[in-house]
């Protein structure tokens, strides 16, 4: 048996497995060492802060560069954090920030409906509920955590996708072919479309099966952008259809007060 194979077995990285991991520690020091220099800095300098030989400094940078991780300057044939780096760090801070400030109003939320209460952010073109309280009844329905899931389904889905910027609305219904979720998911653009106007004029979006109600709205931040949206899970049998406004006016309070605190000054919806 090989020397990596018998590793392998005995539940050791293997050899190749072993540079893999000493590249992507190095590589990682690099990042924190941009991250720190008050300037951009030169490979040389990279390598000596780091601890490896220039050439292993550069065919690193290079691959860090490919992926948006590091920028290079030409001119000055300086590296710094580059924008995929950038983009993550913000996304964390807005996650940290809108948990910290969304969790009071989901207790809330979850005091006058007796229902689950549940936070979204918006990434790029998915949502990721970040936070939730549990309704208490014994049937009751929850959201999964930290899973990227489509914007066209679900209240929450549809009050971010509805509230984005018209180009970004235009650019995500062009590319059409969207799975059927529920048996009444929208995955038609053109009725799609149609629905982001009725969640705009409402101020709320919402998806009712036979299982399921699901009623979001937007949140927005300080620079009225929809960072992501409240919204409240219910069995349908305890949401019926003219009831569902009555739900949305407290999912639409408790997202408008959130958004106060977030810093948005406009007018709502």
């Amino acid at each position: 048996m090989s020397t990596d194979a018998e590793a392998r077995r005995r539940g050791r990285p293997g050899r190749g497995q072993s540079e893999s991991i000493q590249s992507l520690v190095k590589a990682l020091a690099i990042l924190d060492c941009l991250a720190y220099s008050e300037a951009p800095i030169g490979v040389t300098e990279v390598a000596s802060q780091v601890g490896v030989p220039k050439a292993t400094a550069h065919r690193l940078l290079a691959t860090l560069l490919a992926n948006d991780a590091v920028a290079y300057n030409a001119d000055s044939q300086r590296y710094s954090l580059g924008s995929s780096i950038m983009r993550y760090g913000l996304m964390g801070v807005q996650r940290l920030s809108l948990h910290r400030a969304g969790h009071p109003y989901l207790e809330s939320l979850h005091q006058v409906t007796g229902e689950t209460a549940v936070l979204a952010i918006r990434q790029e073109d998915a949502k990721i509920f970040i936070d939730q309280i549990e309704s208490q009844e014994e049937i009751r329905h929850k959201a999964t955590l930290g899973r990227r899931l489509p914007l066209y389904h679900g209240g929450a889905g549809l009050a971010i996708l509805a509230y984005m910027k018209p180009p970004e609305i235009e650019a995500y219904l062009s590319q059409g072919n969207f799975a059927k979720i529920e048996s009444n998911t929208i995955v038609e653009p053109e009725r799609l479309r149609k629905e982001l106007e009725l969640v705009r004029k409402r101020g709320y979006g919402v998806t009712q099966s036979d299982r399921i109600t699901s009623i979001g709205s937007p949140v927005f931040d300080h620079t009225r952008i929809v960072v992501g949206a409240i919204a409240v899970f219910a069995p349908t049998y305890r949401v019926p259809y003219d009831h569902i406004a009555k739900y949305a006016q407290s999912v639409k309070s408790m997202a408008e007060k959130l958004s106060a605190n977030m810093g948005y000054t406009a007018p709502f919806a």
